[in-house]
């Protein structure tokens, strides 16, 4: 019988000194650890953990601006690289347009400003930079090589196949065709 009691009362110790463990319970949610005792339960809290949940309230209000901050400054960034980027390409696209339209009018100066489509009543010229055709109503176009001859005004332009050359001069933006008349033949350009 006295060893049962004894069994009892050491139940009896290790089951108090359990339930008084289990009523303080550890927050490890939190930062830092907060204890929250019997008073907790009754609504009175001690005045270190009011001030602990302050202070950890205001660092987590810290930090949610320093990240609202943060991201604000990257979007701004972002933004202001992305319009730099856009500028730039505009900028380098309208340089290079306007390179090409100069490139585009040195060369129309030369042999270049013969080439295209070039129609009268009569005939049709054709230049390219390797191709010369002659089309007449009613008979067959002649296309062929040619080799071109800076001569006066204008070029006489060879034709690789048996033809006779011609000689072109350009005239406010007309094609004459000095055939050896009295008036030369006067071809304008078609549009592309």
């Amino acid at each position: 019988m006295k060893k049962w009691l004894m069994i009892g009362l050491v139940t009896l110790g290790v089951g108090t000194w359990v339930l008084g463990q289990a009523q303080t319970q550890t927050d490890t949610a939190a930062a830092g650890v907060a204890v929250t005792s019997k008073a907790a339960k009754t609504g009175k809290q001690a005045p270190a953990a009011k001030k602990s949940r302050a202070t950890k309230q205001a660092a987590a209000a810290k930090k949610t601006a320093a990240a609202k901050q943060t991201k604000a400054a990257k979007k701004t960034v972002a933004t202001a690289r992305t319009k730099a980027a856009k500028k730039t390409a505009a900028t380098e696209q309208t340089k290079a347009t306007e390179q090409t339209v100069a490139t585009k009018s040195r060369q129309a100066t030369g042999l270049a400003a013969y080439y295209g489509k070039w129609r009268s009543t009569s005939v049709t010229i054709t230049l390219t930079a390797k191709r010369l055709t002659v089309a007449q109503p009613g008979v067959a176009p002649i296309t062929t090589g040619y080799r071109a001859v800076k001569q006066a005004n204008g070029y006489v332009f060879i034709p690789a196949k048996a033809a006779d050359p011609l000689f072109l001069t350009l005239k406010a933006g007309q094609l004459a065709w000095q055939t050896g008349a009295s008036a030369p033949l006067t071809l304008t350009r078609v549009a592309r």
